[in-house]
């Protein structure tokens, strides 16, 4: 944002709506109100800078703040280097975070991005159902989806739109009830080493461990189970 001679505030050159008038702070609005009101002297351009002001913000309206605090968040989130520092931040507040907080950030810290979400699986350690919310709003790794509990609702997986072609199949596709069962669909096997249930992922893939050693896909996901159970069915040779 820049100020011309008259103290009038444009916004940035370079968007869209560049070069246009911006609301001074306190401007239209009741500042006693506008919570998350940008602080002059904030430089835009430094990410950390930015990151250590949003994260400043009071946990219950950090993701409810002012105009001019969701424009710059809704501006710099395209950045990488910003959401980094953002992370950073947002980490070190952590368990402190507010849960109001974190709901914000489950919904719009990088949704569609896999590692985002594993690291805000890694962070938020003291929440039993993280990995379970993360699965219903975000897209995840396959390690993650995996780490969902055995029952975390179905039906809201599926309303998941970042869910992968995969991980959707595992949801939608009829499996054994018991682990340890021979199958001969691909299809069937792939959503059995998709299941919550790390007993029943190990029994799958020593019943079917010749399957899963000659198909690719199969044997990566043993490979990269989150159980080291399952991940020993494969043997030093396939790590």
């Amino acid at each position: 944002m820049a100020t011309d001679a008259k103290g009038n505030n444009h916004k940035a050159a370079g968007r869209p709506d560049g070069g246009q008038f911006d609301r001074k702070i306190g401007q239209g609005s009741d500042d006693d109100l506008d919570v998350g009101a940008v602080p002059v002297d904030l430089d835009e351009e430094d990410s950390i800078a930015v990151a250590r002001y949003l994260d400043s913000l009071d946990p219950g309206v950090r993701f409810f703040m002012s105009d001019g605090a969701g424009a710059l968040e809704a501006r710099t989130l395209d950045d990488p280097d910003w959401c980094d520092a953002h992370a950073e931040e947002l980490m070190a507040a952590v368990p402190d975070i507010g849960s109001g907080a974190l709901t914000g950030v489950i919904h719009h810290w990088r949704a569609d991005d896999p590692d985002a979400s594993d690291r805000l699986a890694e962070a938020v350690t003291d929440d039993p159902d993280i990995a379970d919310e993360l699965c219903y709003e975000r897209a995840v790794s396959d390690r993650l989806f995996r780490q969902r509990r055995p029952w975390a609702s179905r039906d809201r997986l599926l309303e998941n739109p970042y869910l992968t072609e995969a991980q959707r199949s595992a949801l939608t596709t009829p499996t054994p009830e018991a682990g340890r069962v021979r199958v001969s669909d691909r299809n069937v096997l792939r959503a059995m080493l998709y299941q919550p249930d790390e007993q029943y992922r190990a029994r799958a893939a020593a019943a079917n461990i010749y399957m899963v050693r000659a198909d690719p896909e199969l044997r990566r996901l043993v490979q990269t189970d989150p159980s080291e159970l399952v991940r020993g069915y494969l043997g030093s040779t396939f790590r």
